[in-house]
């Protein structure tokens, strides 16, 4: 129904504001559709203290291909993803800077099978590890 429950306020602008993307949905690329999708590492972000010890290689993982773009002005993205041969590129992990200071990392992955991927943990630990200053 759309309603915020009781308690509880909508925050519409949380996306744009705290994750730093415009969620809009994914590339419907699982289901009848197996085309799957292909992450590498974003353009001079090789060097990102987030993708140390990432591979740099374009590499498939399970995940969709969620539409997230245009990222804000404050967000940055570290690896990009493409659904097959479709267009455009999509962010898949990125950083933000929310204006009271705070450090956003963001990912769109996360499938179960992702998580059998070294790349994908090492991704998850350096991430959080950036988040908390660390």
């Amino acid at each position: 129904d759309g309603k915020v429950p009781n308690g509880r306020a909508l925050w519409a602008e949380f996306d744009r504001e705290v994750l730093g993307c415009h969620y809009t949905g994914h590339h419907g690329n699982k289901g009848s559709d197996e085309t799957i999708t292909k992450v590498w590492t974003a353009k001079n972000q090789g060097d990102h203290p987030i993708l140390r010890g990432v591979t740099t290689d374009e590499i498939t993982v399970a995940s969709w291909l969620y539409k997230v773009s245009p990222l804000s002005d404050s967000a940055k993205p570290l690896l990009m993803g493409r659904a097959g041969d479709r267009k455009p590129d999509e962010p898949v992990a990125w950083t933000n800077k929310t204006v009271s200071g705070g450090r956003v990392f963001f990912t769109t992955l996360g499938h179960p099978e992702d998580f059998k991927l070294p790349a994908f943990e090492r991704l998850l630990a350096n991430g959080i590890a950036w988040a908390a200053g660390k």
